[in-house]
């Protein structure tokens, strides 16, 4: 949780939190959510801007997957910040910044509510949707490759050997035939 204490880099501090928000330097690209916390896997996250990024992108923060943890995963504009299981001033200027911890609204899965408001821990992936004051808590849908490295290399192999058997089944049918003709 970041605090702007009194004084110059107090002053600093709250700048540069509220400059992404003030001057709305959000990437407004097409099919990018306002906020961060909708993307609900690392690539799509990773590929926009979302309110409240110092960046301009969008973070991950991959979860460790054992039950339900603070350490969920999800996307944040910062990962320093959000989700830390505190509503920050910053974070109350708008809900699309982190309502991982400023949601009032319903959390549907496994998770456990912070207090007053937000998610304090959480199953697998949370993503949320501020206008519709919802967010989902649940199981990684990991997807594993159909055919990993070692799959391809023995697809690859028999491919191969079946050519190498034809040839040379070939090879002998053909001399057979020239043989007893």
């Amino acid at each position: 949780m970041a605090k702007a204490t009194s004084g110059a880099a107090g002053l600093r501090l709250l700048l540069l939190l509220l400059l992404p928000l003030l001057g709305k330097d959000v990437a407004e690209e097409a099919g990018c959510p306002l906020s961060c916390a909708v993307s609900k896997r690392r690539l799509e996250c990773e590929e926009c801007g979302g309110l409240g990024s110092p960046t301009g992108r969008c973070e991950w923060r991959q979860g460790d997957g054992k039950g339900i943890t603070r350490n969920f995963s999800t996307c944040s504009p910062s990962t320093k910040t959000c989700p830390d299981g505190h509503c920050d001033v910053v974070e109350t200027q708008d809900i699309n910044i982190c309502p991982q911890d400023c949601l009032r609204g319903s959390i549907v899965g496994g998770h456990e509510p912070g207090e007053p408001r937000g998610i304090k821990a959480g199953y697998g992936t949370c993503n949320c949707f501020p206008e519709e004051e919802k967010c989902f808590c649940e199981p990684e849908d990991i997807q594993d490759p159909l055919c990993d490295e070692l799959c391809r290399t023995v697809i690859a192999a028999a491919v191969l050997f079946s050519f190498i058997v034809s040839v040379l089944l070939s090879a002998f049918c053909i001399h057979c035939y020239h043989k007893f003709a």
